[in-house]
C-alpha cells in the first residue's frame, strides 16, 4: 500500500471518522489498483463514489467530487488482463493521472489543516496530552486523528497487566495458585516485551500508547 494521502472527514461524530486514500497504480503488469479508501482501524470501506458530497468536509469542490465519483466508478469497470499500450490500458492510464493530480492538490489545504487541528484539540482533550506527545504518537502512525488511538496507559507496567488479561497469561488457572502466578508476575517487564514500536510504544514521559494502524 501506498502513502497515505488525506480525503475528507465524514461528516458524523464517530471517532474513526478520517478518510485517508492512495495514488492509484498499475498493478502487477494487467490492471489498475482501485481507489483504495481506509483509515484508523479500518481499510477498504467508504468507496468515493458511494459518499455524497454533503457527507464529506473534504478540500475538494462539488464539481471535483462529482468527477473524483466517475473516476472511482470507471477505474472499477476495466477489469483485469490489461495489455499495456491496449485501449483499457490508455483510457486507464488518463483515469490514474487524473484522480494522482486531483488527490495532490488538495494535500496541505485550508481544510485539511482545520480538520487536522481539530482532530489535536480532540485527542489532546480526550486523553490530556499536548503537542509535543501528540507529535511523538504521530511518528508512529500514518492516520494523524483521533481514531488512531486504542488506549493510553499511565505506565509500562499498567500495559503489561492489561495485555496480559487480554492474553489470556493467566487462564486455565484458579484459585490460590492463580493468586500466587499473578502476584509474582512482572507485569512491566511483560509490557515492555509487548512494545512493538507499531501498535505499542512508549512515549518519552513513561506512558505507553497504543495505535490502531
Amino acid at each position: 500500500m501506498g502513502r497515505k494521502l488525506f480525503l475528507g472527514r465524514l461528516n458524523n461524530d464517530d471517532d474513526r471518522n478520517c478518510i485517508y486514500t492512495e495514488h492509484v497504480e498499475f498493478e502487477c503488469g494487467h490492471y489498475f489498483s482501485s481507489i483504495h479508501n481506509c483509515g484508523a482501524a479500518w481499510s477498504g470501506g467508504h468507496p468515493i463514489r458511494d459518499i455524497a458530497y454533503d457527507d464529506i468536509t473534504t478540500g475538494f469542490t462539488a464539481e471535483q467530487w462529482a468527477r473524483a465519483q466517475e473516476i472511482d466508478r470507471s477505474l472499477n469497470g476495466l477489469g483485469y488482463g490489461i495489455e499495456v499500450g491496449d485501449d483499457r490500458y490508455k483510457v486507464g492510464e488518463s483515469l490514474m493521472n487524473e484522480w494522482n493530480n486531483l488527490i495532490d492538490s488538495i494535500q496541505g489545504c485550508d481544510v485539511e489543516v482545520e480538520i487536522m487541528q481539530d482532530e489535536r484539540d480532540r485527542i489532546g482533550g480526550r486523553y490530556n496530552l499536548d503537542d509535543d506527545d501528540i507529535d511523538e504518537i504521530f511518528n508512529y502512525t500514518d492516520y494523524h486523528d483521533l481514531g488512531a488511538i486504542s488506549a493510553i496507559y499511565d505506565s509500562v507496567e499498567d500495559f503489561g497487566e492489561e495485555e496480559a488479561f487480554e492474553l489470556g497469561v493467566f487462564s486455565g488457572h484458579d484459585g490460590q495458585f492463580k493468586d500466587t502466578l499473578e502476584s509474582c508476575f512482572d507485569y512491566e517487564k511483560f509490557g515492555r516485551m509487548c512494545l512493538d514500536g507499531d501498535y505499542a510504544v512508549e512515549l518519552s514521559d513513561g506512558r505507553v500508547v497504543t495505535l490502531y494502524s
